[in-house]
């Protein structure tokens, strides 16, 4: 079986749209079911931003 690259910068992108989506559709729809959108895009940016070494292009910090 192949490893797949993931990106990780997609997920943390995806991550901070599903966050702040999340907490005007709550309001609006005052349902507070919504609000496991907004958890899920904390997960989804916590797991991107926990491996941004692993981002395409990203420039890795020596040092430190």
């Amino acid at each position: 079986m192949d490893k797949k690259n993931i990106d990780y910068k997609a997920i943390y992108s995806l991550g901070i749209i599903f966050t702040f989506s999340g907490i005007p559709i709550t309001i609006a729809t005052r349902n507070p079911a919504f609000l496991g959108l907004m958890a899920f895009g904390i997960i989804l940016m916590l797991t991107g931003y926990v491996n941004r070494d692993k981002w395409e292009g990203a420039i890795k910090k020596k040092g430190i």
